[in-house]
């Protein structure tokens, strides 16, 4: 009797339910159409870290970047820095050698009388840093250049001014003379039609032209400068 019991409680006794496996947790975006359609995208979470991820690499790249563009910058700022320096310096040097041989040869003129007519013409004011440069609007040609006194105890000095554009050198009939004057000689007939200067110790000099040419098609400039009693105190040819 004892064992038929037993029996009956070991049927009567519900079958063990076999434990399920704990599934992985990860979240996931559902979309839902206007018809009902349905779009899942998994794994949300590893996509939101891994464009996080990209996001932080791309702005720390960019700063990377960011940092070494200002870094050649400004090495290329220093560059140009020094390179105008030194042409202001080269500038200064050639004028003061111009300066130096001017004086020399006065100082050679005092000793030897005889040799006045082998002077240079530019005794009292020396020109340089010549340049010509196109008008964006008008198209016209512009002439800048700078003037020094280099007279002895720097007096005052004003006269006239000419320029002559020359597109053959030898051939006058092709020369634009500023302002318009005749020449004699290939010189301006009448130095009061010159454009006014006065200088004490040095200024920058501007000629405005009409003319419409390209600075290619001239070969030589010529700068002519007197004083207001009409003696030759400048004159000397550029090459362009």
């Amino acid at each position: 009797m004892e064992n038929l019991s037993r029996r009956m409680e070991k049927t009567l006794k519900s079958p063990k339910i076999p434990k399920q496996k704990k599934k992985e947790k990860h979240w996931s975006i559902l979309f839902i159409g206007n018809y009902g359609k349905t779009f899942v995208i998994k794994r949300f979470k590893t996509l939101v870290i891994l464009s996080l991820f990209l996001f932080i690499s791309s702005i720390l790249l960019s700063g990377l970047f960011i940092f070494l563009y200002k870094a050649e910058s400004n090495k290329y700022n220093i560059i140009k820095t020094n390179i105008k320096t030194s042409e202001k310096n080269f500038d200064l040097l050639k004028e003061e050698k111009e300066i130096l041989l001017t004086r020399l040869v006065l100082a050679e003129e005092k000793n030897n009388p005889k040799e006045q007519n082998l002077l240079p013409i530019n005794r009292f004011v020396i020109v340089n840093n010549l340049k010509i440069s196109t008008d964006k609007t008008s198209k016209n040609l512009n002439i800048k250049f700078k003037i020094k006194n280099i007279s002895q105890n720097l007096d005052l000095v004003s006269g006239y001014m000419f320029i002559i554009m020359k597109r053959e050198k030898e051939d006058n009939t092709t020369w634009t003379t500023i302002p318009g004057c005749k020449l004699v000689d290939n010189k301006p007939a009448s130095y009061k039609e010159g454009k006014k200067f006065i200088i004490n110790c040095r200024k920058e000099a501007e000629f405005t032209t009409n003319i419409k040419e390209p600075p290619k098609n001239f070969k030589e400039i010529s700068i002519f400068a007197y004083n207001i009693e009409g003696k030759l105190i400048f004159a000397k040819n550029f090459s362009i």
